[in-house]
């Protein structure tokens, strides 16, 4: 969810210093706390988490279509020959911890590529050497394309010990964004630009701030419930058309300049204490929705309006085929300055089928119709299910299905292929968007999470970084 660097400086003027630069967390655009940032003396990260991968298991998964180990499970997927590549295995490896460096051995293989655990491919390299080392935030599956039977592999990730950071020193704590919307304590857009401008030093804070907060003050209100890098407002044209822009996405722009990244909250140069020559790692801390960390929202966001898809199309981690090609229009508007809309088509008939067997799904509909949904697996029925429709219609089978057929009046926003579901010991299971904010960190270059502490216990995972000042 964040991406966090370190660069050094040391020219004798007044930028000297480590300069800590990060991205605002996807897809809420800010931390609900504010950032809070650690130091500590390097020490680097040396243990790991190691698997390895039979020839056996790999051919049980391509009789099966999927194998289990103690460790991971994985799942085959066969492409025949095509102009550039031959006919090859393709396995999906999802990993039970989540690591920010991943290195794979063995082979043969042709390529291999690492992930997030919805299936947001994050990084890749081909794999002539033997071995490849991936790096990424918050990895979670693997996967190894192959055009042999014979292969096996080993796979290693990074594991953070979290004793090593129970003696860092807190440089920054509580850094929120100077916007009305989530900061309490900004009253008026004055108070945003004042304290932007001691932020921003020692350089100074040109620029429209006013123009800056009035569209990320529209974006981060969540209008709609849509989190801040997928709320769209409406901008009329001169030709009388409207246009579609992101709110956001212009009031993060300025942040190009390295004053207006600090102004906003989201880069910070530490001059604290540092002594030339010596090395060290860097943590920031945040809190998010958990349904915001965990979980993949597609939706239509990055399409126009007027836009008609295909019947058939691939909307994130499935394949949809509708009852007639949709159009994309504006389902819901809600009044603000500027306005948002959310984008979404009408259809009779939905057909998905998620990459992963699922047992549930969730959709993002229109209040006010019935929606009848049944569940399939290699073709069997498994499940039918009726609910009402609703913003996070819920869509539980009760066990793994591939394909879903959806029948009702259905006014469709986006969709989550997998979601994420809360099981506590004696408690009924939840969903997540019922669940409380959780942490997000990143440490020297990389994202990754955590849980807070008291609520339900995750595996930590983590990414080593050292930075030298100079």
């Amino acid at each position: 969810m964040i991406r966090f660097h370190a660069i050094s400086r040391r020219e004798g003027g007044d930028h000297d210093g480590i300069h800590l630069l990060w991205s605002p967390p996807f897809p809420a655009g800010h931390s609900l706390d504010g950032f809070t940032i650690f130091r500590r003396e390097s020490q680097g990260e040396r243990e790991q988490f190691c698997f390895s991968i039979t020839a056996s298991v790999l051919a049980t998964a391509r009789s099966l279509g999927h194998a289990t180990i103690p460790e991971a499970t994985v799942w085959s997927r066969f492409a025949s020959a095509s102009e550039t590549l031959p006919a090859h295995w393709t396995y999906r490896v999802a990993l039970p911890r989540r690591h920010s460096v991943v290195t794979v051995s063995g082979g043969p293989a042709i390529a291999v590529f690492a992930g997030l655990a919805d299936g947001t491919v994050v990084a890749g390299t081909d794999f002539s050497a033997g071995s490849a080392t991936l790096h990424g935030s918050d990895i979670g599956v693997i996967w190894l394309v192959s055009d042999s039977t014979k292969s096996e592999f080993r796979i290693c990730g990074n594991v953070v010990n979290e004793r090593h950071w129970g003696d860092a020193r807190t440089i920054v704590k509580a850094l929120q964004v100077p916007f009305a919307s989530v900061n309490p304590a900004m009253s008026t857009v004055d108070d945003g630009r004042a304290l932007a401008k001691d932020r921003a030093g020692p350089d100074g804070l040109d620029g429209d701030f006013d123009e800056v907060s009035r569209y990320a003050n529209a974006a981060l209100a969540r209008p709609d419930g849509a989190p801040a890098w997928r709320v769209i407002s409406e901008r009329p044209g001169e030709d009388g058309n409207a246009w579609d822009e992101s709110p956001f996405g212009l009031a993060i722009a300025p942040t190009i300049l390295p004053a207006w990244h600090r102004g906003l909250g989201f880069a910070h140069l530490d001059k604290e204490s540092l002594t030339p020559g010596a090395r060290y790692d860097y943590r920031i801390v945040g809190t998010v929705r958990r349904r915001d960390r965990d979980e993949r929202l597609y939706d239509l966001h990055t399409v126009a309006r007027g836009y008609r898809l295909p019947r058939c199309f691939r909307w994130g981690s499935a394949m949809v085929w509708a009852d007639a090609p949709p159009l994309v229009k504006a389902l819901s508007v809600v009044a603000g300055e500027p306005t948002a809309i959310r984008k979404g088509f009408h259809a009779r008939r939905l057909v998905v089928m998620p990459d992963v067997p699922t047992p549930r799904i969730a959709l993002e509909l229109m209040a006010g119709s019935t929606v009848q949904a049944k569940g399939f697996r290699h073709g069997a029925a498994v499940n039918s299910v009726s609910v009402a429709s609703s913003r996070r219609t819920m869509l539980e089978f009760g066990a793994e299905v591939d394909r879903i057929v959806i029948d009702g009046d259905l006014s469709i926003m986006g969709i989550v292929p997998t979601p994420r579901s809360i099981a506590r010991c004696g408690r009924p299971r939840r969903d997540i968007a019922d669940d409380p904010p959780h942490r997000v960190r990143a440490d020297g270059a990389t994202a990754c999470a955590q849980h807070d502490r008291g609520r339900e216990p995750e595996r930590p995972v983590a990414h080593r970084g050292a930075r030298r000042a100079r």
